[in-house]
């Protein structure tokens, strides 16, 4: 349900040469949406902190669709609140390195006016048609290395970068690529929950799949499985492998919008936009695409180590702030008068 978002017609996909070819050059990317356009300035000081606000001071529980706000306090290991801190910085990377997000997130498809379900699928189907490498990192490495050329995708792109992230941080605690059957649904784990060291309570979920970003321990998680099947497991205390440790030191070309455009055209399909948009809402089934804001139950859950250090782990960068809550009414203005997608 998650890994791909639907376009009714089999393609043939025009090549990433033929799109450069036709369009008589490789062009530098420029962004089309104002929030795209002011995160993109970030990209290549992935290590800014800049100030950050808390999801549950700035938008109301309905507007992030949880049931409430109830601050309960959950205790924790030193090491898991160490773990939640860092998963907190992949994620906001994560979603630096991918402005336009998910292509089945609700949010994110009208946000960018369909943007991010196209790039998406464009992403994906170059990844299906390319032979694969056997070892299962080096198809982590592949799906990140053109996740971050398109800057969207599904949950299985965004995993790949968050999975890749955290092999560089040399932790203490297993790294695991899970999978969720039960939601068709890709995600990284730091702990491993069927070890009793580390339990639902102290394994920590990092997801940036979700159009606000926050972090939680997979006991906190709002509705995924508690045992997913493990994709791959990067070992404690390993350093990462030498292809992903080179992997966000490279500038990848991005793709243009201009060949995003060629591609919908040589399909039939409208160019980004209010049309294309439409054309999503019209064509393609409701249960493919979801709105799911947060993937916690509660972001204003309070996370409290050994030594009484506490803290809640949905900050969102200032950089983030405005451009969401403006998204935030076009989303729900345009699910309001869309009744298909507003479930």
């Amino acid at each position: 349900m998650y890994k791909k978002f639907h376009l009714e017609n089999d393609i043939n996909l025009i090549s990433h040469h033929d799109l450069s070819a036709q369009t008589g050059q490789d062009i530098p990317h420029t962004p089309t949406y104002s929030r795209v356009s002011k995160v993109r300035s970030t990209l290549t000081r992935l290590n800014h902190q800049p100030k950050k606000f808390k999801l549950h001071q700035e938008f109301t529980h309905s507007d992030l669709k949880v049931n409430e706000y109830q601050h309960k306090t959950e205790s924790v290991k030193n090491q898991t609140l160490r773990h939640l801190n860092i998963a907190s910085e992949v994620v906001t990377k994560t979603k630096r390195l991918m402005p336009y997000g998910a292509g089945n997130q609700l949010f994110n498809i009208v946000s960018t006016k369909g943007e991010s379900a196209i790039r998406s699928y464009i992403s994906s189907y170059l990844f299906e048609q390319n032979p694969k490498p056997e070892e299962p990192i080096q198809q982590i490495k592949q799906i990140a290395e053109r996740a971050i050329r398109f800057k969207a995708g599904n949950c299985d792109a965004m995993e790949a970068i968050t999975f890749s992230l955290l092999t560089t941080q040399n932790l203490s605690a297993p790294i695991l690529s899970a999978f969720d059957h039960d939601r068709d649904h890709f995600y990284t784990l730091i702990g491993d929950p069927k070890d009793p060291t580390w339990g639902t309570k102290n394994t920590v979920v990092v997801d940036a799949w979700h159009p606000f970003g926050t972090v939680y321990t997979l006991r906190q998680a709002s509705i995924l499985n508690p045992e997913p099947d493990i994709f791959f497991q990067h070992p404690p205390s390993t350093p990462a492998p030498n292809s992903i440790a080179t992997l966000f030191g490279e500038r990848p070309r991005t793709v243009h919008i201009a060949e995003i455009d060629l591609f919908a055209e040589k399909q039939g399909y409208p160019n980004v936009g209010d049309d294309l948009l439409e054309y999503f809402y019209e064509t393609s089934p409701p249960e493919l695409c979801r709105d799911e804001r947060v993937g916690t139950k509660d972001p204003s859950t309070i996370y409290k180590d050994n030594n009484g250090v506490s803290q809640t782990f949905d900050e969102i960068p200032i950089e983030f702030l405005q451009e969401q809550k403006s998204t935030l009414k076009t989303a729900d203005t345009f699910l309001e008068q869309h009744p298909k997608w507003n479930f």
